[in-house]
């Protein structure tokens, strides 16, 4: 069984990661948890660590913590991180970077 937790605060995001994850995975037998804040999270992970984990860098309660809890679990099996993060602009600072995106 593959075990997969997804920690996003956006509900609209999480719900599109499930999906996308779930529709990924070609194995008959997976579990998606999912988490919106840290205390959550935690909980999950202590409960049982993960074969991947797709983390959101900015949560409300903090993200930091959630790697090391990983790390500091009794298992010492590898997790697999996957980072999802957003960064916004103004479109000052979008100016003053190199980023060469499509415009729409």
């Amino acid at each position: 069984m593959i075990d997969v937790l997804i920690v996003e605060d956006d509900l609209i995001l999480l719900d599109l990661l499930s999906q996308e994850v779930a529709n990924q995975i070609n194995v008959q037998q997976k579990r998606i948890r999912k988490a919106t804040c840290l205390k959550t999270a935690r909980h999950f992970l202590l409960e049982k660590k993960p074969d991947w984990l797709l983390l959101d860098l900015c949560l409300p309660d903090g993200s930091v913590q959630v790697t090391s809890v990983t790390a500091a679990s009794e298992s010492r099996d590898d997790v697999d991180v996957i980072i999802d993060y957003t960064i916004t602009l103004t479109e000052e600072e979008l100016a003053d970077t190199e980023f060469e995106g499509e415009e729409d």
